[in-house]
């Protein structure tokens, strides 16, 4: 049985469940974090109001690449669609895994276009492992078309959506999975 608890949202913020201590499942965890603007708020929320840990959210980066969209285009796996490219665009791919104290909830495979983000978000995404969500949430991003996509083994389940500011500019094409310690009692 899982405690599930509502509580009145601020005014722009749709109403949630919000989870108790307790047995949760993966389907009430993907309702949970799609009703956030980030995965990265979802998942600081979703430790602290399950008991996973209060620590926040950091990136671990496995890597940080480089594509020059026309030169090497074809290094961009082709399920990468929706940033609406042109030829010569800069595209990083950032692959890190989101992690609270000690456990590691996601990881993430991230291609985000840099010219399109203001210069000091793009140099903090480039030089730090803030995580993306924290990077970019003053600009009032929302995630579209999100989709839910195949999950590997050892994982609760995997998605993929594209991500843009208020203004509708597309920042990112995001592939994340998330795993187990997101429903163990004892994670962090």
């Amino acid at each position: 049985m899982t405690d599930t608890v509502q509580t009145a949202p601020p005014k722009s913020t749709p109403l949630v469940l919000v989870p108790g201590p307790g047995r949760h499942d993966a389907s009430e965890l993907a309702r949970f974090i799609r009703a956030h603007a980030t995965v990265t708020s979802a998942l600081e929320r979703w430790c602290l109001l399950t008991g996973l840990g209060s620590a926040p959210i950091e990136a671990r980066v496995h890597e940080s690449v480089v594509h020059q969209v026309g030169s090497v285009a074809e290094s961009l796996p082709n399920g990468v669609t929706g940033l609406e490219l042109e030829p010569g665009t800069r595209v990083v791919c950032r692959k890190v895994a989101l992690v609270c104290g000690l456990a590691v909830l996601m990881e993430a495979t991230n291609w985000y276009v840099p010219d399109r983000l203001p210069a000091d978000i793009a140099l903090t995404l480039e030089t730090t492992s803030t995580p993306f969500g924290w990077a970019i949430e003053a600009l009032g991003v929302r995630r579209i078309e999100v989709r839910d996509i195949a999950a590997q083994a050892g994982e609760l389940f995997a998605q993929q959506a594209i991500v843009c500011d208020r203004g509708g500019n597309r920042l990112a094409f995001v592939v994340e999975r998330f795993l187990p310690a997101l429903l163990s009692s004892h994670a962090a």
